[in-house]
């Protein structure tokens, strides 16, 4: 079992291979004001993998995403899933997400969602007496960080 937390504003790769019995479980987040390039490569070469992959970010600027799944044509029972969700403020987000199956013995999901901050959250903070700055601030530390709530061990790490 093998857990990576990443969270960063520069380029990035990141590569990795399943063999066999692999439980892979990745969350990356980011939060750009400028220009920001993930590459994410996740190889399937062996039996009995799973990988659950969250990447989560704010976009100010410019934000591509390169996420290739690639599941062997002679594996068996693989499970590959991968989520990615941007927020943005303004940005622009160019994302390419892209799975390769190889083999009928797999399960493999990709969603992808990009939205702005929304008006009415936004407005019913601030009713409560919350500056823009404030609220704007809360809406995106509970949209990076609230999928970390659930799992103690990535909290334990990043603290």
């Amino acid at each position: 079992e093998m857990y990576i937390f990443t969270n960063t504003s520069n380029s990035n790769n990141i590569n990795i291979i399943s063999n066999n019995n692999t439980n892979l479980k990745v969350i990356h987040t980011f939060y750009i004001k400028e220009e920001y390039t993930f590459n994410f490569k996740n190889r399937m070469i062996g039996n009995n993998n799973i990988s659950d992959v969250l990447i989560k970010g704010i976009a100010y600027g410019t934000v591509t995403l390169n996420i290739d799944g690639d599941v062997d044509d002679k594996t068996n029972d693989n499970e590959l899933d991968e989520k990615i969700k941007v927020l943005t403020r303004g940005g622009r987000v160019i994302c390419s997400p892209i799975l390769h199956v190889s083999t009928k013995n797999v399960i493999a999901n990709h969603g992808n969602s990009i939205s702005n901050i929304d008006p009415n959250t936004l407005f019913y903070l601030m009713s409560k007496g919350i500056s823009e700055e404030k609220s704007i601030k809360l809406i995106e530390d509970s949209y990076l960080y609230g999928p970390l709530k659930d799992n103690e061990e990535f909290l334990n790490m990043i603290k």
